[in-house]
């Protein structure tokens, strides 16, 4: 009999598979990002039919044959239903799910990215808190489990502190923030408010469960999105991955406008 495994998990992927299946990736706390084949689940009345769907939480038992992991069981403790009802919070629950499944590989224990991957989707589904904040505050904390931390108290360039109230700039090939002297020298540099470094830096030090309590104001958010971006096109160090978790939010932005668009160009009946 192969050996089996029952762990607490998270469905972040799925491709359907011939007529009757899926391939699942599922993030899960202890053993990373499991992929499995979940069998007959688009039969009707498959007993897995609730595991194969996006953000389906709950007990999975899988068996192992080989390297290859199938789902045996599942019984579902949450569904976040509630995004299904919002096109804007579908697709950022949808970005931070594609990040998961990016980021955290198979056998990567993942405790902590498990935890603050559920937060997400939790304020997504069931507060009023911005998507897009849920999505920034999401991608700075994970880059900081996965070794991403961006230098927000000292210049990357010249190693001094940076002064409270100085003029500073972003460095996106550096990773950090630049003093007044090294940002006037520095064409690549970014701009960046004080306010703004203050508040990544309590993002990255805050409880996943209270990142409710932040208030990103639009400057913030223009701000750090084009931080995130420029610290992902330089500073990958061959972890290509990051760039697509900024590619993704970047797709997520794109659909939503076409989205707002066609609605604006369709006709209203009279």
């Amino acid at each position: 009999m192969p050996p089996t495994l029952k762990t607490l998990g998270l469905t972040v992927r799925y491709a359907n598979y011939k007529d009757y299946d899926r391939m699942l990736s599922v993030l899960t706390p202890t053993e990373g990002r499991i992929d499995a084949i979940a069998r007959g689940c688009r039969r009707p009345k498959s007993r897995l039919s609730a595991a194969a769907q996006p953000f389906a939480m709950g007990e999975f038992t899988f068996s192992l044959r080989g390297q290859r992991h199938a789902l045996n069981q599942f019984e579902l403790q949450e569904s976040y239903y509630p995004l299904r009802e919002d096109l804007g919070r579908l697709s950022y629950a949808s970005y931070v799910t594609a990040m998961a499944a990016e980021a955290i590989q198979p056998r990567q224990r993942a405790v902590d990215e498990f935890a603050l991957t559920l937060h997400a989707l939790a304020f997504l589904a069931y507060s009023q808190m911005p998507p897009q904040d849920v999505a920034i505050i999401y991608t700075i904390q994970l880059m900081a489990m996965l070794g991403y931390r961006i230098e927000t108290g000292r210049c990357v360039a010249c190693g001094r502190r940076v002064q409270e109230g100085e003029a500073v700039g972003f460095d996106p090939r550096a990773g950090g923030v630049l003093c007044a002297a090294c940002t006037v020298r520095a064409p690549q540099a970014l701009a960046v408010d004080k306010g703004t470094l203050k508040m990544m830096g309590y993002i990255e030090s805050i409880d996943p469960s209270r990142m409710n309590v932040l208030r990103l104001s639009a400057r913030a958010r223009e701000q750090l999105g084009a931080i995130l971006r420029g610290f992902a096109a330089h500073r990958m160090d061959g972890a290509r991955r990051l760039g697509r978790f900024i590619e993704k939010i970047e797709q997520v932005e794109d659909s939503l406008q076409t989205f707002m668009n066609n609605e604006r160009n369709t006709p209203q009946g009279g």
